[in-house]
C-alpha cells in the first residue's frame, strides 16, 4: 500500500546563500560547477514516509535541456538526506534514475532512497523526462535532452552544503537499471562530476538491443558498415505502448506542435514516433532510426571527442559496476560484456556480474535485484551489497573496502537454501572475462556437431523461409506446430512461469515451450558429454550459407543453443536467440552469452531457424543451405571448462544419444503472439501496469 508523506519545508534542508558560500574552506569551485541553481517548487512522493535517520523532501527542479539548452523543464525529485550529512560532515550523493515506465517513487526508487540514506548517503531520486510528474517527452536517454537534465540536477546538488564536494564539484554517484542504467553511462561520459556508477540490466548499444545484428566476433556490437539488424518487434511494441500510456495516465507533459503525431504517439518526441512507425512498416530500421539509436548509445561516446549538436564528451572513465541478467532477452549479457571489456582495456576500475533473471524474469532467492522484483531486506542480499561496497570504495574513496572480483556469475545449476546469508547464494568468480578455454565443433553431415578430435562429414542442411507479410511480421501462431508460421522462443517480458499480465489479463504464455515449424530450422547436435561441462562466455559460429532466391537482398537467421538430455528432450538455454542478417557466403557470427552446465550424458545443439515470432523476419520466400564438413567446415565454438569431457570414452557410430535432428516430442505452439499490429492491445495491457514493474 502506498503511504503518502507530506513535503517538508525546503528551508529545513536547503540553506541560504550565505551558508553556501561558507562551506568547504579552501576548496575552489570548478568551472563546470558554476551554473545557477535550479528553480525549486514543492512536489509530493508516493514513497513511504522517512523511517528515522534521514529526511525526505519532494520538489520539482527547473532545468534546461534541448538544442542549446534553451528548453526549460521541471524534473520531479525526492531528496533523502541522512542525519550524518551536515555542512560540517558533508556526504556523497547518489542519483537514482528510473527504469522505462517507472518514476522516482516506484518500488525501486523508494527502496534505494531509504536504504542508501540509512547507510549515510544523500540520495536524489528523479523521474526521467516524460515519466512520472516530470515534464517533457520521452527522449531515449538522449545526450541533448536527458543527459542535460542530469547535469542540471548535479548543478543544483552542488549548492547544498551537506553534499560532499572537491575541486571538481559535488561528489556524485548514480544507480538504476535498464533505462535508468544507460543514462548513468551516458551522463558520466559528458559530466566529470560523476565519480562512480552501477548500471544494471542496460544497453551498451541501443542499435544492437532493438535491431540486433550478430555479425562478427562480438568485440563490437554495432558497426555502420554492417547490414541492418533484425527488429525486435515485440519488445519495441511493448516499449511504444508503455511510453504512450504515460501521457494517458497524466505522466509527463509531452506537448508537441504536431497534433496528428501527438494523437497517435502522445508520449514520445515526434521524431521517435516516426522512427517506430517507419521501421515497423519497412521491416527493418530506417537510416534515421539507426542514427537515433546511435545517438542514445554509450558505445558512441566511450572515448573523448565532439558529440551531437556541438556537445563535447569526456569518454567513460569512472569506476563502473555492471550487472546483467542471464535470462534477459532485451539487453542480453553481451551488452554488459562490451562495456566491461572497454573499461578494463582502458585501465578503468570495472566489475561485471551476471545474475539470474533480467527483463521479464525474476532473480533467485538471496540475489536481491533492486531494479527487478526484490526490494526487501537489501542488506541481506547479494546484489545490493555489491552496490554498497562499490560506492563505499569509489565514492567514499575508502581503499579498505573490497569492491569484489572482476567477474562473477550465478550458477543456476547449484542447489542452495537461502536463509538470510548472501554468502550462500551460488556465485562463482574469475579474475577477468573471458576466462574459459574454447572448444570448436564442426558441423557435420546434415544434423551433427563433431567435437574436437572427431571427424566431420561433408554434407548440408536446408532451411525453408516461409511466406510472410511484406514487413516480415508474424501476426499469429496457430495452436498446431505443423501449421505454425514462425518459430516461437518467448513472449517477451511475460514468459516467466507464474507471471500475469498487468491488470489481471489472462497470460497463456508462461511455460509454453519453444517450437519451430517443420522444415524451417537446421539442428546440429553433438555426442553426449562424458562428464559435466560448464560453459561461461559468448559462443561463435563460422557458417557457409547459400540461398535459392536471387531476389532476396539478405539472409535472416536466428542462432540458438540447446541442452539435449539423454531422452532427447531439448531445452533452449534461457530462450536466447541471436538474429543476424547477412548476404550469402561465408560469415562469422556471435551468439548471446550464457553461463550453463551441460550435465554428464547431455549434449549441445546449435539450431539455426528462419524466423522468430518476436521479430520482423525476412519476407522473401527462400531456401537457405548450410554447407558442412570439408577443408573449411562450418563450425560452432563454445567456451568450456574441460575439453576432454566433450567426447565420450567410446563413440559407436550412429548410436549417439540425442544426436541429430529434432526431439521426437512435438510441443504445441503458443497462442497468437502480438506483432506491431498488436499495439492497440498492448496499450490496454500496459496501461493497467502495476506500480513497481519498471523496465
Amino acid at each position: 500500500m502506498r503511504r503518502w508523506c507530506m513535503v517538508v519545508s525546503l528551508s529545513a534542508i536547503v540553506p541560504t546563500a550565505a551558508v553556501l558560500l561558507s562551506i568547504a574552506p579552501g576548496v575552489t569551485r570548478a568551472a563546470a560547477d558554476t551554473a545557477p541553481a535550479a528553480a525549486v517548487t514543492p512536489s509530493t512522493t508516493g514513497c513511504p514516509a522517512a523511517q528515522g535517520g534521514y529526511t525526505l523532501t519532494s520538489q520539482k527542479l527547473t532545468v534546461k535541456d534541448g538544442p542549446g539548452n534553451l528548453v526549460a523543464k521541471q524534473i520531479d525529485t525526492d531528496l533523502y538526506v541522512p542525519a550524518v550529512a551536515t555542512a560540517a560532515t558533508p556526504q556523497p550523493v547518489v542519483i537514482y534514475a528510473n527504469g522505462f515506465g517507472g518514476s522516482k517513487d516506484d518500488s525501486s526508487g523508494c527502496a534505494i532512497g531509504h536504504w542508501l540514506a540509512q547507510h549515510g548517503y544523500v540520495v536524489l531520486a528523479y523521474s526521467s523526462s516524460g515519466f512520472g510528474q516530470s515534464g517533457g517527452c520521452i527522449e531515449l536517454d538522449s545526450p541533448q535532452w536527458d543527459v542535460q537534465d542530469v547535469k542540471g540536477l548535479i548543478d543544483w546538488l552542488g549548492t547544498l552544503p551537506f553534499v560532499e564536494r572537491d575541486s571538481i564539484g559535488p561528489v556524485v554517484g548514480m544507480t538504476g537499471g535498464s533505462y535508468g542504467g544507460a543514462i548513468q553511462e551516458l551522463s558520466a561520459e559528458f559530466d566529470g562530476r560523476i565519480r562512480a556508477i552501477t548500471p544494471f540490466r542496460t544497453w551498451n548499444t541501443l542499435n544492437y538491443s532493438l535491431t540486433p545484428q550478430h555479425l562478427g566476433d562480438g568485440a563490437a556490437l554495432y558497426s555502420p558498415n554492417q547490414p541492418n539488424g533484425v527488429v525486435k518487434s515485440l519488445w519495441t511494441s511493448l516499449f511504444f505502448a508503455s511510453g504512450n500510456t504515460q501521457f494517458l495516465m497524466s505522466n509527463g507533459q509531452c506537448v508537441t506542435v504536431d497534433p496528428v503525431t501527438h494523437a497517435t504517439c502522445p508520449g514520445f518526441e515526434p521524431a521517435l514516433c516516426m522512427d517506430y512507425f517507419q521501421s515497423v512498416a519497412a521491416g527493418e530500421a530506417t537510416r534515421h532510426t539507426v542514427q537515433t539509436l546511435v545517438n542514445s548509445s554509450p558505445l558512441t561516446y566511450l572515448t573523448p571527442g565532439p558529440g551531437p549538436s556541438g556537445l563535447t564528451h569526456l569518454g567513460l572513465r569512472v569506476p563502473t559496476l555492471l550487472a546483467q541478467g542471464q535470462s534477459d532477452t532485451l539487453f542480453n549479457l553481451n551488452e554488459a560484456v562490451a562495456s566491461y571489456r572497454f573499461l578494463r582495456a582502458a585501465g578503468v576500475p570495472a566489475r561485471l556480474i551476471w545474475h539470474e533473471g533480467g527483463h521479464g524474469y525474476t532473480d533467485q532467492p538471496g540475489e536481491g535485484d533492486l531494479f527487478g522484483n526484490d526490494q526487501s531486506s537489501p542488506d541481506a542480499k547479494y546484489l545490493p551489497r555489491q552496490i554498497l561496497a562499490w560506492f563505499d570504495r569509489w565514492l567514499r574513496n575508502d581503499p579498505s573496502v573490497p569492491s569484489g572480483p572482476p567477474f562473477t556469475y550465478f550458477e543456476d545449476w547449484v542447489s542452495y537454501a537461502y536463509t538470510g546469508d548472501p554468502s550462500t547464494v551460488p556465485y562463482a568468480s574469475a579474475s577477468d572475462f573471458p576466462f574459459e578455454t574454447t572448444a570448436t565443433f564442426e558441423l557435420s553431415g546434415s544434423s551433427e556437431l563433431a567435437a574436437p578430435g572427431q571427424a566431420s562429414t561433408a554434407g548440408s542442411a536446408t532451411i525453408a523461409v516461409p511466406p510472410l507479410p511484406p514487413n516480415g511480421s508474424c501476426a499469429a501462431i496457430p495452436q498446431s506446430r505443423q501449421q505454425a508460421t514462425c518459430s516461437f522462443s518467448e513472449f517477451s517480458n511475460f514468459q516467466q512461469p507464474g507471471s500475469s499480465l498487468p491488470g489481471g489479463a489472462p497470460n497463456p504464455w508462461p511455460g509454453t515451450p519453444p517450437s519451430d515449424p517443420p522444415g524451417t530450422v537446421a539442428a546440429f547436435t553433438s555426442t553426449p558429454f562424458s562428464s559435466d561441462v560448464v560453459s561461461v562466455g559468448i559462443p561463435t559460429a563460422h557458417l557457409h550459407l547459400a540461398d535459392a532466391n536471387q531476389a532476396n537482398p539478405g539472409i535472416v537467421l536466428y542462432a540458438k543453443v540447446y541442452d539435449v538430455a539423454p531422452d532427447g528432450t531439448a531445452t533452449q538455454i534461457h530462450r536466447l536467440i541471436a538474429p543476424f542478417r547477412v548476404p550469402a557466403g561465408t560469415v562469422d557470427v556471435f551468439l548471446d552469452g550464457f553461463a550453463h552446465r551441460f550435465a554428464a550424458g547431455h549434449a549441445v545443439r546449435l539450431e539455426l531457424s528462419a524466423t522468430d515470432a518476436s521479430s520482423l523476419n525476412n519476407p522473401f520466400v527462400d531456401r537457405v543451405t548450410i554447407t558442412t564438413g570439408g577443408s573449411d567446415p562450418s563450425t560452432y565454438t563454445m567456451p568450456v571448462n574441460a575439453v576432454s569431457a566433450l567426447v565420450p570414452p567410446q563413440v559407436t557410430g550412429s548410436g549417439r544419444s540425442g544426436a541429430g535432428g529434432l526431439p521426437n516430442t512435438t510441443a504445441p505452439s503458443p497462442s497468437p503472439v502480438l506483432a506491431a499490429a498488436g499495439f492497440t492491445i498492448l496499450l490496454a495491457v500496459v496501461g493497467r501496469r502495476r506500480r513497481g514493474r519498471t523496465e
